[in-house]
């Protein structure tokens, strides 16, 4: 068995090879893309196990290491360096088509032809030899990923927040609020009740819509389940991430507690998510894929910074409260369709809780879970991207990016709805004139929202062709009662679905983008499209958009003048004094 080592050189204007690794040690190094981890490496085979950062899609069935990173000759032209290691039955004269750099570089769309020096088991190995002398100065140390994360995150809790920024904070309290007043009432909140009056406990903490008080803890498991019940909480896609269902109930249960004020519950709020952003571009999409809920896992390490933020937990300790909520975290997709759905919210909640609390006592934990050999990132990604991590999103902040629901399903099912809604209202569409529908939706959809036959409401949210036909049938889908037990063995609804046929799009299709094609019975076929994953610009016009959503919500659950009330005091949430007079109001 030989390995193959190649080197290969890329600038913006073309390719080349370089066969002298000690090149790369004459740039001056000015960005890293990527790291070594000569730890991870078997040495029995040589492999090295690098993270390819920045490099989409990548060397298909190969393992392989990378270092990729800018470098400035003294021209200043910017050269990305790439060097491969890999073994040799399983890349040998790899063509790749196209090979995406980093959205900050060009994209060529060119084939790459790989070069090989064949190295002999057994011999000296002079490629590791020169990565080693030559690229001393690009192996990060690992051990300062979590810290970093934690110091960027930390900074949102220690000073004002922007404008933009409080009044985004302020639209996630408010739709989480009246997604949860609404979810209070479903069966499962009941059982998780039960429990915790089984189980005792101080009465420090609300659970919304219940009239009681519980325990910390309890208050985050229980309040993070209610705010999940219903399927109709924001999402952040690049983090894949219902975000504010895991942050903000470990966040309100702490602050309710201490009796802390409504500026510091936005300023941990942000923090946690942010943290959850950061996390999840560490871990990327391959987590999700795995069949990890990202809500429940990545969840975890936002609730923890939040609430370390309201404990005011230094840096070092914040680091091992994230440690100890992360090694508790868990929650697989395959849950979907079920009670435990929603847990995954309510646990991530209580686990950054507890890892906020017992850092506090001076538990002991890795500081470094996220990166540390066999630790989070080794266990659930077979990927992780620091340089995703690190990097600045645009606006600054992740926050911006968050999205809101109006249908009360799965968020994946929300671009068809949208675009056959669309058509059916221009060409005056009726499902009696419509042959079939098909829908382009992206593969990780497979895996999201692709229950062909739901059996009860519940599944029907993960159901694209029952959405589809939902959505041409007219129905209220911004009404959680839509999503019945009744309604999914409905003879037209069903006779309807079953003429949906979906289609999972390979690469580079957008994540929340669809493309619809309906065919009527006459043979015309109308096709339309939508795009689900923009945040929306216009602020005031997403505000009255959510209030209208909150009001329809909360009023049946706690009446006009209570929701009335409610809504204006998250209007200057900023300004509560004690974060207690909004909770009372939610009991």
């Amino acid at each position: 068995m030989r390995d193959e080592v190649v080197a290969l050189w890329l600038t913006s204007s073309g390719f080349g090879i370089a066969t002298e690794l000690p090149r790369v040690a004459r740039f001056h190094i000015s960005w890293l893309r990527a790291y070594i981890d000569w730890q991870r490496t078997p040495k029995a085979n040589w492999t090295t196990a690098i993270t390819l950062a920045g490099l989409n899609p990548p060397l298909p069935n190969a393992r392989f290491s990378a270092i990729a990173c800018k470098v400035v000759e003294p021209n200043n032209t910017y050269v990305i360096s790439l060097i491969l290691l890999a073994r040799a039955r399983e890349i040998s004269s790899q063509k790749l088509l196209p090979y995406h750099m980093h959205d900050s570089f060009p994209k060529p769309q060119v084939n790459l032809h790989f070069l090989a020096q064949n190295i002999d088991d057994g011999k000296k190995r002079p490629a590791e030899t020169d990565l080693n002398g030559a690229l001393t100065d690009l192996q990060p140390v690992r051990s300062q990923i979590t810290r970093a994360l934690v110091a960027r995150a930390m900074s949102f809790a220690d000073a004002p927040l922007r404008s933009d920024h409080v009044e985004l904070a302020r639209q996630c309290v408010l739709d989480w609020v009246g997604v949860a007043l609404s979810g209070s009432q479903d069966p499962l909140v009941g059982l998780l009740i039960d429990q915790a009056i089984e189980d005792g406990g101080q009465h420090v903490a609300t659970l919304v819509g219940r009239g009681k008080r519980v325990s910390v803890r309890q208050a985050a498991l229980i309040n993070g389940a209610i705010g999940h019940a219903i399927d109709y909480d924001d999402v952040n896609v690049a983090a894949q991430v219902h975000v504010t269902a895991a942050v903000l109930p470990a966040t309100l249960a702490v602050a309710e507690a201490r009796g802390l004020s409504g500026d510091a519950v936005l300023r941990a709020f942000v923090a946690g998510y942010e943290m959850v952003g950061m996390v999840g571009q560490y871990l990327g999409r391959d987590h999700y894929e795995r069949g990890f809920h990202g809500t429940a896992t990545v969840g975890s390490f936002g609730a923890a910074c939040a609430a370390a933020c309201l404990m005011q937990l230094n840096a070092s300790t914040t680091s091992i409260a994230l440690g100890i909520a992360g090694t508790q975290a868990g929650g697989v997709k395959a849950q979907f369709g079920t009670m435990c759905k929603p847990l995954h919210a309510g646990k991530a909640a209580e686990n950054g809780v507890t890892g906020a609390q017992l850092a506090a006592r001076g538990f002991t934990g890795r500081a470094d879970l996220l990166e540390a050999t066999q630790g989070f990132a080794d266990a659930t990604s077979q990927l992780p991207a620091i340089d995703a991590a690190s990097a600045i999103p645009q606006q600054d902040s992740y926050l911006n990016h968050n999205l809101f629901k109006y249908h009360a399903a799965c968020y994946g099912t929300h671009a068809s709805i949208e675009a056959i809604r669309e058509l059916c209202r221009q060409h005056r569409l009726a499902a009696d004139d419509i042959d079939r529908i098909e829908l382009d939706v992206e593969s990780g959809a497979q895996n999201m929202c692709d229950i062909r036959e739901p059996r009860t409401g519940l599944e029907a949210k993960f159901s694209l062709r029952l959405n589809a036909a939902l959505a041409v049938t007219g129905a209220d889908t911004s009404s959680p009662a839509v999503y019945s037990d009744a309604m999914v063995q409905r003879a037209d609804l069903v006779a309807l679905r079953d003429r949906v046929r979906v289609q999972f799009m390979p690469g580079e299709w957008p994540r929340m983008l669809v493309q619809v094609r309906i065919h009527t019975y006459d043979g015309r076929q109308f096709t339309g499209h939508h795009d689900s994953g923009l945040p929306e610009s216009d602020l005031a016009r997403q505000r009255h958009r959510l209030g209208s959503k909150f009001f329809a919500l909360a009023v049946p659950v706690v009446g006009a003048d209570r929701a009335t009330s409610i809504f204006r005091a998250i209007a200057e949430l900023e300004q509560l004094p004690d974060i207690g007079v909004l909770m009372s109001m939610l009991r």
